[in-house]
């Protein structure tokens, strides 16, 4: 299993089955966003906007920083790197 690109609600609910299952203790949280994204096909349709997608960014960004490693930077393209805080709020 690997992270899926973001188009729809159904990569988000697949991304976070995908970070749970690196911790075998959060199984069953897993489980239960995996038979909600199969219960719910008209809910994982629902595509994302740039604008959600910033969110999830935002959002996934702040835990990363969380973790304590360096790698608190998102790169967007070679000339242009967006850094967050724990928040999520873009450092300038």
């Amino acid at each position: 299993m690997a992270a899926s690109m973001y188009t729809n609600m159904a990569d988000v609910i697949y991304n976070c089955e995908y970070q749970l299952g690196q911790f075998p203790i959060l199984v069953a949280a897993q489980a239960l966003l995996t038979a909600y994204r199969a219960i719910n096909p008209e809910f994982n349709d629902f595509p994302l906007s740039a604008e959600d997608k910033l969110k999830i960014l935002k959002a996934l960004t702040g835990c990363t920083v969380g973790t304590g490693i360096t790698a608190n930077c998102y790169p967007r393209g070679i000339a242009e790197t967006t850094c967050f805080d724990l928040d999520g709020n873009e450092i300038p």
